[in-house]
């Protein structure tokens, strides 16, 4: 089903194969760079950066999100930033369709992962509600550089179970000028019970506006 969605923040999917014993998947180019090497050579980006990507990455998965999708894989590494500063979700291998229950199957594969919600770890519900808790971390790192976990992990493991067990910092501890609603917005994201992160990608596409509109007035 993934295959077939077209939306304006999401890399178009062409084709998948083997060639020469390799697996390929063929997706629209996209000039710029993927958001992780924007944070390895900016360090972090400013508070509307950080908003303007929030939002269109919640429009993309509403996109998904309507359209019965999970993306499952939203880190900095598959988010693209065209040079016209637009985000294009890719990532599509990790892609799950939500059953009529409002959930999606479970990961099967831990050994290496240290970009999971705390229910995939936990066997919990998979829901909505972990793709925004991804990108709640992707928000994070944006405004502090670095990740919300694993600053003392020495393995996949010990990042497991930081996610499992630890709260984030506050990411005002980090950048004092960061809004205080905004601050909010990404620590409920972060919550470990899916519950109490807000409900939709809607939502906090309208908190993020919110703030942006704010800020334009202070």
């Amino acid at each position: 089903m993934w295959r077939r969605q077209e939306h304006t923040n999401i890399t178009r999917y062409y084709r998948s194969g083997v060639q020469a014993d390799r697996q390929y998947r063929a997706t629209q180019y996209v000039e710029g760079l993927p958001l992780r090497a924007v944070l390895q050579r900016c360090g972090k980006l400013d508070i509307q950066q950080a908003i303007h990507i929030g939002r269109q990455a919640t429009k993309a998965l509403e996109h998904w999100h309507n359209a019965g999708i999970l993306h499952r894989n939203l880190i900095p590494a598959s988010m693209l930033l065209s040079l016209k500063g637009r985000i294009m979700l890719g990532g599509f291998g990790t892609a799950s369709s939500i059953q009529p229950d409002g959930t999606a199957p479970g990961r099967k594969e831990f050994v290496g992962r240290t970009h999971m919600a705390p229910e995939e770890i936990s066997g919990g519900a998979i829901t909505v509600q972990t793709d925004l808790y991804y990108l709640g971390r992707v928000l994070f790192e944006i405004l502090v550089g670095e990740s919300a976990f694993a600053a003392a992990a020495s393995n996949s493991a010990e990042w497991l179970m930081q996610i499992l067990q630890d709260v984030p910092q506050r990411v005002r501890e980090r950048v004092p000028e960061c809004p205080a609603e905004l601050d909010e917005l990404i620590h409920h994201m972060l919550s470990k019970n899916p519950t109490d992160r807000p409900s939709d990608a809607a939502t906090v596409r309208r908190q993020l506006g919110e703030i942006r509109d704010a800020l334009k007035k202070s």
